[in-house]
């Protein structure tokens, strides 16, 4: 006997669209703000700068949500704590760099990998939350 597949009321393309771009800004600005910590001179510089187009789509993302009259605040504050559990890690590198002195890699290889873990479930858990408001309010 097959089961019946329930079916999930389908979102407008803009709400999709919006999601998608959504999803991409996360996985951009998680993944390279990730990779910064990893990597030297210029490529720090590059997964920086490609972190911060990732924030960009969260803008651009977050205007479409706008438009669509989405109450979307929730799930990008959400996003930015994640982020924000970079910043100590992030001003322990910089400080290094300034002050001369080599932070402690394993620690920060340590610390990253928490951070990161904790975001990806909190970015998982935060994209389902959201993809079944846009779901309910269409």
């Amino acid at each position: 006997m097959q089961r019946k597949r329930r079916s999930r009321p389908m979102m407008g393309k803009n709400r999709r669209d919006a999601f998608r771009l959504f999803i991409a800004s996360q996985v951009m600005t998680f993944g390279f703000i990730t990779l910064a910590q990893f990597v030297e001179k210029w490529l720090f510089a590059l997964a920086l700068l490609l972190m911060h187009g990732g924030i960009v789509l969260f803008i651009l993302s977050k205007r479409m949500f706008k438009k669509e009259a989405v109450p979307v605040t929730r799930h990008y504050q959400a996003s930015y704590i994640c982020l924000a559990g970079y910043l100590p890690v992030l001003i322990d590198k910089l400080l290094g760099f300034l002050l001369g002195y080599t932070p402690n890699a394993s620690f920060i290889f340590v610390a990253i990998i928490v951070i990161t873990a904790i975001s990806i479930v909190i970015g998982v858990i935060n994209s389902i939350l959201l993809e079944r408001k846009l779901r309910q309010k269409t």
